[in-house]
């Protein structure tokens, strides 16, 4: 029996999408085509690229402890055997840090300055690590290719009509707002909830990655997108789901060495060997979550800043 090609190419997607289901840290399945060899080539050639156009922080100070950050919490996750980088680039107006496959991580100075402790920076290091663990790199551009062959395959079938350009276009942005942007989110609150794990583990305070978003979202008050246009959730939403996930870190905490809080941060003067202050131990107080309506407005961030959220 013959099968109709447009069945065929069903089939064929059925069986491609199947076969690309992969189970992520954690137990979820994840849609990832891209071979984890050349998911971790990838992860190689961005960085160098990276390290070549990007200014090297050389405060030793700050690079030891970022070291030391990444060293505990790679050591505590599901992969502790990959060949883990964490660099520190010098852009005090940055606050920004990114994870690349295979464990190649990338934090701005001038994040620093919002993280505020040892603790805040251990959220970024475990959100960025949580990323890498569960290949959302490779996930997202997974799911860019499905998106991208049923937008092309919508515009043959609809290349003869009169309204082909306005029903692509619509079809373009409905995939973007209501699937990829939803997909890259929901990416964010994972490696929210499993960074705040990974940093317990490692015996950072995990209060204090409610504190790191509080500071970030008083630093970069009136610059934001809205979260239907956004790669990234709001603020409060992710204040909020780090709240709900508290009690099991603080079960973890518990068992943990506890190093509480560590060092007070400052943005580093990456021309300098000055940096930070004495150790803290304290947790931060508890503060109730504000509506969004009601959420308090800080400071806006210097002008020229370039205000990025952590994730990328």
């Amino acid at each position: 029996m013959r099968v109709p090609l447009r069945h065929s190419a069903l089939l064929l997607l059925i069986a491609t999408l199947a076969a690309g289901c992969v189970q992520t840290y954690g137990g979820r399945r994840a849609l990832i085509l891209i071979p984890n060899s050349q998911e971790m080539q990838l992860g190689e050639q961005a960085f160098k690229e990276v390290n070549t156009k990007e200014k090297q922080c050389t405060n030793a100070q700050a690079n030891a402890l970022l070291q030391d950050i990444g060293r505990r919490i790679a050591a505590v996750s599901s992969q502790p055997t990959w060949k883990w980088q964490f660099h520190l680039f010098d852009s005090p107006t940055t606050m920004n840090a990114f994870a690349l496959p295979g464990g190649k991580v990338g934090v701005y100075s001038g994040l620093l300055g919002p993280a505020g402790t040892a603790a805040g920076l251990a959220a970024v290091i475990g959100h960025e690590v949580a990323h890498a663990i569960q290949r959302h790199g490779a996930e997202r551009v997974s799911r860019a290719m499905i998106v991208d062959a049923g937008l092309k395959a919508a515009d043959v079938s609809l290349s003869n009509g009169a309204y082909h350009d306005k029903i692509m276009a619509a079809m373009g942005m409905g995939a973007n707002v209501g699937l990829m942007l939803p997909y890259s989110r929901d990416m964010e609150l994972e490696a929210d909830r499993l960074g705040l794990l990974f940093m317990a583990r490692a015996g950072y305070d995990p209060a204090h990655a409610v504190a790191f978003w509080q500071r970030f979202g008083k630093a970069t008050a009136g610059q934001k997108t809205p979260e239907l246009l956004s790669t990234h959730p709001a603020n409060q939403r992710r204040i909020d789901g780090l709240k709900a996930a508290l009690p099991e870190a603080q079960r973890v905490y518990a068992a943990s060495a506890r190093l509480g809080a560590g060092m007070a941060l400052t943005v580093p003067n990456c021309a300098a060997n000055v940096f930070g202050s004495a150790p803290t131990t304290a947790a931060p107080a508890a503060t109730p979550a504000p509506s969004r309506a009601a959420a308090p407005r800080g400071p806006s961030a210097p002008a020229g800043t370039k205000v990025s959220r952590p994730g990328h």
